[in-house]
């Protein structure tokens, strides 16, 4: 019997040994199961931070992304100014171009219409001239027929004069012969 209840006690100090190993194990096992929580809560921590830290790496890049295409935008708006101010250069220069040809037609148009003008001076003038010259010559062609016409009746009145003469004549010679 002390063997058999040896083998009791043994089966109890077995069975008590066995439990607290199990308890052990048990514990053991909660350990590592509170290891595994806490590790698995620790990945899920890192997890998360890793996410939020990928997502903060994508913001941030979305961010200079952006912030590279305002760049880029405000350089090509800039060029374009720059353009638009060249365009704007460019067409003040054709307006002066524009405003200097111009100013040289009218110039040119002025000098034409002057030289026309001295032409045109020119033309009276010697229509004065030829005036003058004819005028020149009628007076003479007059002064000569005043001349002439003075010495017609100058000669007309020396012909009446010796008309009547002869006429006193023709009757003195005819009273004489009366008698």
């Amino acid at each position: 019997m002390r063997d058999t209840h040896m083998r009791t006690e043994r089966e109890r100090e077995t069975e008590k040994d066995r439990s607290e190993r199990e308890k052990a194990r048990g514990r053991e096992r909660d350990r590592a199961r509170e290891r595994e929580y806490v590790s698995e809560s620790k990945r899920d921590r890192e997890q998360e931070q890793r996410e939020r830290e990928r997502r903060e790496r994508k913001r941030r890049e979305r961010k200079r992304e952006r912030e590279r295409e305002e760049r880029e935008r405000g350089r090509e708006r800039e060029r374009e100014r720059k353009r638009e101010r060249e365009r704007e250069r460019e067409r003040e220069r054709e307006r002066r171009r524009d405003k200097r040809r111009q100013k040289q037609q009218r110039q040119r148009a002025r000098e034409r219409n002057k030289e026309r003008e001295r032409e045109r001076e020119k033309e009276r003038e010697r229509k004065r001239e030829r005036e003058r010259e004819r005028e020149k010559d009628r007076d003479r062609r007059l002064t000569l027929c005043n001349t002439l016409q003075h010495t017609a009746i100058h000669c007309n009145t020396l012909q009446h004069t010796a008309t009547h003469c002869n006429t006193l004549q023709h009757t003195a010679t005819q009273e004489r012969e009366r008698p």
